[in-house]
């Protein structure tokens, strides 16, 4: 029987987490034989560069389960490159011969910022997505040079002295702008796109509320990690300048949280903090909302949120780059600012007249059905 070792950093988790598990169930469905390996025990300075223990786990695994395909998705945070350099040794020594199938979910692999930013004191800037202006000098983390160094030390150690990136057959890229990115920065392993499942399986006719123009306050709505890197404060600093009245919906955890609670607000302005509420949840009521906004600071890859929301009919409002970009225009209904105009209210009022007219242009392209069968093909080929 065909094997699969999934491989990723956790079990838990949204984003690449929830990926990972679903490419494990799709698997399943199709009859492979399929192992999982995640991380174990906590991490340390020396073990985020290179774990041995790490190492000596994957390594054992292969031997033992002996699979035709090894799937990875996240690893630098807790395995380590040391797993890339367990698969390196076998297959140098013959020992194993299989194919490694590696998803990017974001930039790790041609960045020591996972996000292709830089820090400037501790504002984040995006890298070009030509190259042009990269250097190894650059500040990679907000939290100071010892960390920016440690993920250096990584990046350079496992990808430009044991270049561990080379055991990689086929990149997966969720998004037609990361195969660009990385294409740009010199990855030369073939790069299929794949667009994520969304969460919902099927893409029935659901009933969504359509707006009505003057209603007020208007309803914005973002979920996800409530971190810096998810522009919310930048995009908060906007709309305290517009002149509608808004009642903006944050669903999430994250370090922020306590800043944003204790902003003074303009009048008009209402900022609900919900925390954490489960995506199954969160979906069955995402149509009370007006617009959905995802207002990310950095590049994103393939954000699957905006397709949700687009799936319950909420047009989108995003920054005008990135993986941003890509999947609001794969829905009817989107509208892109640009942060340095300091306005988004002409946006707000396009968008309150596309209320509960939003949708996915090809919804098969998210589907189960489509994932299965591009996962089929990679896997036999």
């Amino acid at each position: 029987m065909y094997r699969v070792l999934h491989i990723n950093d956790s079990w838990e988790g949204g984003g690449a987490e929830a990926v990972f598990r679903d490419t494990i169930k799709i698997s399943q469905e199709l009859g492979f034989e399929n192992d999982v390996l995640i991380a174990e025990g906590k991490r340390n300075v020396f073990t985020y560069i290179y774990s041995c223990s790490e190492y000596k786990r994957v390594k054992e695994r292969i031997l033992f389960f002996k699979p035709d395909v090894i799937h990875i998705h996240n690893y630098y945070h807790y395995l380590s490159p040391s797993i890339l350099m367990a698969i390196k040794r076998l297959r140098d020594s013959n020992l194993w011969l299989g194919r490694v199938i590696f998803t990017a979910h974001d930039y790790h692999l041609i960045c020591p910022n996972s996000g292709l930013q830089f820090y400037e004191n501790e504002t984040p800037y995006n890298f070009l997505i030509s190259k042009n202006n990269f250097s190894y000098l650059k500040k990679f983390d907000r939290r100071g040079y010892i960390y920016s160094t440690l993920k250096l030390l990584q990046h350079v150690l496992c990808y430009k002295i044991f270049k561990l990136n080379t055991v990689i057959d086929k990149i997966i890229s969720p998004s037609h702008f990361l195969k660009e990115v990385f294409q740009n920065w010199g990855v030369t392993c073939p790069i299929d796109v794949i667009r994520n499942p969304i969460a919902s399986r099927n893409f029935k006719l659901i009933e969504r509320k359509v707006g009505t123009e003057g209603a007020s306050p208007i309803k914005l709505v973002f979920m996800g990690r409530v971190t810096e890197e998810k522009g919310i404060l930048n995009f908060i600093n906007i709309i305290q300048k517009s002149k509608f009245d808004i009642d903006f919906h944050i669903f999430g955890e994250g370090d922020l949280l306590n800043n944003i609670k204790e902003l003074t607000l303009r009048s008009g302005l209402t900022i609900i903090c919900h925390g954490y509420v489960s995506r199954e949840l969160l979906l069955k009521q995402i149509n009370e909302y007006d617009i959905f906004v995802l207002p990310s600071i950095w590049y994103e890859n393939a954000p699957l949120s905006i397709l949700e929301a687009a799936n319950f009919g909420l047009p989108v409002m995003v920054p005008n780059y990135g993986g941003l970009k890509e999947m609001a225009s794969l829905t009817n209904s989107f509208f892109m600012f640009d942060y340095t105009s300091g306005n988004v209210d002409k946006y707000i009022h396009a968008a309150i007249h596309e209320v509960g007219k939003n949708y996915i242009k090809d919804p098969y392209e998210f589907t189960f059905d489509n994932y299965k069968a591009k996962i089929l093909s990679i896997y036999t080929e």
